[in-house]
């Protein structure tokens, strides 16, 4: 017929297609299959000349995979017997760091460092991986102590405080935040690194905790320079309830510190910032986005949770309360949980407030911006308003139908 059989094709492939063998028997499989693979590209020497360019070239993919693994295990086999060797004589062994971090010793990659953190090559065997962290402590025997005065000495805006509660150094996680004395004073550790002594361990949590408290001490600022005004006991009662849940506490919860209160302390109160509220005793300032994140954070830490959970987005007036959620991670947040939903601590205020209005001189109809004013449809509003204050819908004894508000 002019072409090559396929079924003979077919046995000369398949003999060609197994990826065991040494280095030596892969690179020969590849050499034979790319030349079938050459055939395959002359139209005129096989029928379906697609198909088995095709199939050679899949052939090829999976023993030049093959070759790879083989490879990467004869480096990796021979730079552990080079570790070995040189550890077990004594050797001095020449280790550098890249400026990308990779960790190399005597030319051979076996890591690298993630800020203080060190990764080693995941390609290393486990039977090797006490060598490799061996000869990994002698390369960064002097680089750790450096990089630890780098983080020291850094300025403020080289750190973050992420959301979980970690702090990174130019974006690589360091230390952690856990439960300190109170909620704004969390502590904070450094993470473990087994590549790093215990004096530089108490240095970088030095340097963290120092940069921590002034980011809680410049978030919750309004709180501060209320806990340093001149105040008489009332008012010294009242700010240390706010700074204990970080700005907002329920009304009924402090009404021995307001009954003490005088005028000049609540004067000066209110120029700080405080808003009395029937409801609730607050400060506006501290319900900004960023701040609402931190202080979430730090009662979430307080009360080792792990995970943190998401702080509530700030903009909202009110949401739906999740049953697993405590009423102090709301309340850390400036929402009140009432009924079903958890209410925006000014907006609950301006509600109450609306309430009182409206039924001062009698049961009223209940309207749709009622609701509206606090995110929540008509449904929903029953259970709010009995909790505020004993209100009550009457249903269907208004002129038009509406239910009334008593």
């Amino acid at each position: 017929t002019g072409t090559l059989p396929a079924d003979w094709v077919d046995q000369q492939v398949k003999r060609i297609d197994r990826t065991d063998g040494d280095i030596e028997t892969l690179v020969q499989r590849i050499a034979h299959i790319r030349t079938w693979s050459y055939v395959s590209h002359r139209n005129d020497w096989l029928d379906d000349a697609a198909h088995w360019q095709g199939r050679a070239r899949a052939i090829e993919e999976r023993l030049s995979d093959a070759l790879h693994d083989r490879l990467t295990q004869r480096f990796v086999d021979r730079r552990a017997a080079m570790l070995t060797k040189a550890l077990g004589d004594g050797i001095d062994l020449i280790a550098a760091v890249t400026r990308n971090g990779e960790v190399k010793v005597e030319g051979h990659y076996v890591g690298r460092l993630d800020g203080l953190t060190f990764i080693p090559d995941a390609m290393a065997d486990k039977t090797h991986e006490k060598a490799l962290m061996t000869a990994a402590r002698r390369a960064l025997s002097r680089e750790m102590p450096m990089r630890v005065r780098r983080l020291v000495d850094s300025p403020d805006d080289a750190f973050r405080l992420r959301e979980d509660g970690k702090v990174l150094w130019h974006d690589h996680a360091v230390g952690r935040l856990v439960a300190g004395a109170a909620p704004d004073r969390p502590r904070v550790v450094a993470l473990r690194n087994d590549l790093i002594e215990g004096s530089e361990k108490e240095e970088i949590e030095r340097r963290l905790q120092a940069l921590v408290q002034a980011r809680v001490r410049d978030a919750l600022a309004p709180l501060y320079r209320a806990e340093e005004a001149k105040l008489e006991a009332g008012g010294r009662g009242l700010v240390f309830e706010l700074l204990t849940d970080l700005g907002m506490v329920p009304a009924e919860r402090v009404k021995s510190q307001l009954a003490h209160l005088d005028k000049a302390d609540r004067g000066r109160l209110t120029a700080l910032g405080i808003r009395f509220g029937t409801e609730t005793v607050y400060m506006p300032a501290l319900m900004k986005a960023p701040v609402v994140a931190l202080k979430t954070l730090l009662w979430a830490t307080h009360q080792s949770l792990d995970p943190v959970p998401p702080a509530p987005d700030a903009a909202r007036v009110s949401l739906a309360v999740e049953p697993e959620r405590a009423r102090g991670f709301y309340q850390a947040a400036g929402f009140v949980p009432v009924g079903r939903h958890a209410i925006r601590v000014d907006i609950l205020e301006r509600f109450a407030a609306d309430l009182r209005r409206r039924t001062k001189d009698g049961p009223c109809p209940v309207e749709g911006p009622l609701a509206s004013l606090i995110g929540v449809g008509l449904d929903d509003l029953e259970p709010i308003v009995r909790a505020l204050g004993g209100y009550r819908l009457v249903k269907g004894e208004s002129d038009d139908g509406k239910p009334l508000l008593q």
